[in-house]
Order: structure tokens, then sequence, then C-alpha cells
């Protein structure tokens, strides 16, 4: 996995477990929250999933929905990992 790919995986990660954290909400109460929403879970593959940071989009969306999130901030890749975009358009500043 390179680097850019393992900073977004750790972050999606580390994003739920803080705001679950935040929030004060335990796995149990999670778990009853997605139950509510359609998704069953116990709280043992709840806390597994969540610990792992390896599910689906949908899922972080019931997840996210359970825990009564509204917006989030999204992490931005750190400038020294960041390549450059191959073909990209050059500013006119460029050119000088």
């Amino acid at each position: 996995m390179n680097k850019q790919r393992k900073f977004f995986k750790e972050q999606a990660k580390k994003l739920i477990l803080e705001l679950r954290e935040d929030k004060d909400v335990s796995y149990s109460d999670l778990a009853q929250r997605l139950e509510a929403l359609g998704s069953v879970q116990t709280r043992q593959t709840l806390t597994n999933k969540l610990n792992r940071g390896v599910y689906s989009f949908e899922f972080a969306l019931q997840v996210l929905a359970a825990l009564g999130v509204t917006s989030l901030r999204i992490p931005q890749l750190p400038q020294e990992l960041q390549r450059p975009i191959i073909g990209a358009a050059s500013s006119p500043d460029d050119d000088e």
C-alpha cells in the first residue's frame, strides 16, 4: 500500500473512532442505534469492524447517521505526500 492510500485509510478509521468517543456513545448503544437504521450488528462485530477500520462507505454513513453527525471535515493529504498531477494545466505564471 502506498503512503497516500495508507494516510487516507488511517484517517478514515480514526475519524469514526474519535467521533464515537467524542459523542460518548458505547459500542452497545451504537449497535442499537444502527439497528434502528436497519443495520443489525452485534456489539462485538461492530467493535471489530470499527477497530479494524475496514468497512463499506455505506456502513460508514450509517454509523455517522447513528452518531448524529451532519457534517465532516475531510482530512487533506499532507503536502509531503502529494504527487504532481500529470497533464495538469499550467497556470499563466508558470510560463514566466
